[in-house]
């Protein structure tokens, strides 16, 4: 296979993935997700074999089918990193303290600039913008 070969390869999976992401995140919220995701690593094995084949044009699409079935497979396993955590494995996503804190009452402990469009940017006091934005470090 040369090169010309190889993108339209990687192009086919590409746009296999997109429209097999759709079909699956339908899959997946409308029946249990579980089973859908031994359905989908199931083609994948399918599509392993098929790999194996002697005929080109069943290895390009085993190939593709590979590579949009894992981008498909890495894609919804996010969503279901929720389901695998139970109870006291969980925790809040905010801590109780950060919600309840006070207001720096102090003014001069930031500086509200005016930028060119108006509205207001709060800085660190004796920085300017220019010189903020030419060095991160400050």
């Amino acid at each position: 296979m040369d090169a010309v070969g190889a993108s339209y390869v990687i192009s086919a999976s590409y746009l296999f993935a997109m429209v097999a992401n759709l079909l699956f995140g339908y899959l997946i919220d409308r029946f249990d997700r579980w089973k859908v995701m031994k359905v989908l690593l199931g083609l994948i094995i399918i599509s392993a074999l098929c790999m194996t084949i002697d005929n080109l044009l069943v290895f390009r699409i085993a190939v593709a089918m590979i590579i949009g079935l894992g981008l498909v497979c890495s894609n919804q396993v996010y969503g279901m990193g929720g389901d695998v955590p139970r109870g006291r494995d969980t925790g809040t996503a905010q801590p109780p303290m950060a919600a309840s804190r006070p207001k720096a009452r102090n003014t001069a402990q930031t500086c509200s600039i005016r930028a060119a469009s108006g509205t207001a940017q709060s800085v660190r006091p004796g920085i300017s913008i220019s010189s903020y934005f030419a060095d991160p470090s400050l």
